[in-house]
């Protein structure tokens, strides 16, 4: 729990630093230097999403059943890295987007994109911070037919006797997941590929702060997946893990929302 307000802290405590300095526009230095810190802390925020952990937890009760360890990894390992690879293919297309947009918008209208995703990332924040004691590993998105259904088919893939169709089964099946993830918090990449577009870093500076987000997007699956293998239990985890990540998630996002709408004139010339 340490661990999260410590990167929150490191992610605003530079915010605090140029906030004293006489630059006229602290806050847009503050957002060129701490790219590669705000993609990990904002990839680590969007992997702990109620959906992701739903999901997880779900193929870990029927992965503890398996005698095969060898077997437990392969097929976790794989939903993991393939929804990696399936996120990080979502990520670049919202980027795309957001770049596509900004050539062919006018630059003062691109003030009114940066307000509106600005206003978007605070009322996100806001909700998850008045929601956060009341959200557990829990996906809002799927209705109770729709996790009943989920179940069926992830029992049915596991059940098949070829391990290939196990683990295409478990490709497909990531993808499926990754598409209610985003529903579930898309207010988070929405925000981090519009802020790496209005920061205009170079093409190689975006790809690997988009790799930096995807790996430590899957990195808190990636623990709670060797805990619970190592421990072949669930029960070393706790909702309030989700609960704080989705505090500490929230605040950022409200942060960002400000500084987007802050001086958002300035923000857009950097298009010019």
């Amino acid at each position: 729990m340490k661990s999260l307000f410590a990167l929150a802290f490191g992610f605003l405590w530079p915010a605090l630093a140029f906030a004293q300095s006489s630059s006229e526009a602290w806050w847009s230095g503050f957002l060129d230097y701490s790219w590669p810190l705000m993609s990990l802390v904002l990839g680590l925020i969007d992997g702990f999403n109620p959906c992701a952990m739903w999901t997880l937890f779900i193929l870990l009760g029927f992965l503890l059943t398996m005698e095969d360890q060898r077997k437990r990894w392969l097929i976790g390992g794989v939903f993991i890295a393939s929804s990696g690879l399936i996120y990080l293919a979502a990520l670049f297309t919202y980027l795309i987007g957001f770049q596509a947009i900004t050539t062919m918008i006018a630059t003062k209208s691109m003030t009114y994109v940066f307000m509106l995703i600005g206003l978007m990332s605070i009322a996100a924040g806001g909700w998850a911070v008045y929601t956060y004691r009341t959200k557990g590993i829990e996906c809002d998105v799927r209705d109770a037919a729709s996790k009943k259904k989920f179940h069926q088919k992830l029992g049915a893939i596991l059940e098949r006797e070829q391990l290939w169709l196990v683990l295409a089964g478990m490709i497909l099946l990531a993808f499926s997941v990754n598409a209610f993830e985003l529903l579930c918090s898309f207010a988070i990449p929405t925000v981090f590929t519009s802020t790496l577009v209005a920061l205009e870093l170079d093409w190689w500076q975006k790809i690997s702060a988009i790799l930096i987000y995807d790996f430590a997007y899957i990195l808190d699956d990636l623990v709670v997946f060797t805990i619970a293998i190592k421990t072949m239990s669930l029960k070393v985890f706790s909702p309030k893990i989700t609960q704080m990540a989705n505090l500490v998630g929230g605040v950022i996002l409200i942060v960002i929302g400000l500084l987007l709408l802050y001086d958002s004139e300035r923000l857009t010339s950097f298009f010019a």
